[in-house]
């Protein structure tokens, strides 16, 4: 089902995968119900 998906998801892939909207990932990206990690920075090293 989910094999047309890298290891490594995006945002953008969990709102695809799971029909969720981009505020419903964000959520739970932001209270740990989904484990995130943050890969490079950008220029103002966040």
């Amino acid at each position: 089902m989910f094999n047309n998906y890298p290891e490594i998801l995006t945002p953008k892939d969990l709102m695809e995968m799971l029909n969720l909207s981009k505020t419903t990932v964000y959520a739970m990206l932001n209270n740990h119900i989904i484990p995130a990690y943050r890969v490079g920075c950008g220029k103002n090293g966040r």
